[in-house]
């Protein structure tokens, strides 16, 4: 036992192997400012995620109604264009390009 090397009888200490128990796979002590640090990593992470998935789904949001509208053109061409409600600001500023170029044409 007593060729034991140093690494190896590291290994075997009881408050190390207490921790391998509890799962902790990198046993190293952690400052404050590295562990405040990793925390704002973290939350700087998370917010980025859950601004990435807003983002989707409001493309999301945005494609289906552009489908919606495909799927409904026919219906729409008997209705005035003015009862087409715009919900979003590019919805918002496509009508009112769109309302300005029809008008455009109405006076040629």
């Amino acid at each position: 036992d007593s060729s034991m090397s140093i690494s190896e009888e590291d290994n075997q200490s009881p408050r190390r192997e207490q921790r391998r128990r509890l799962g902790d796979p990198k046993i190293r002590h952690t400052t404050l400012a590295e562990s405040t640090r990793q925390n704002q990593d973290q939350e700087k992470s998370q917010i980025h995620e859950q601004m990435v998935k807003e983002e989707r789904s409001i493309e999301k949001e945005h494609k289906d109604q552009i489908a919606d509208r495909r799927m409904s053109a026919s219906s729409e061409e008997q209705m005035a264009p003015d009862s087409i409600k715009p919900t979003t600001h590019k919805g918002l500023l496509a009508h009112l390009v769109e309302q300005t170029y029809l008008n455009d044409n109405d006076k040629c």
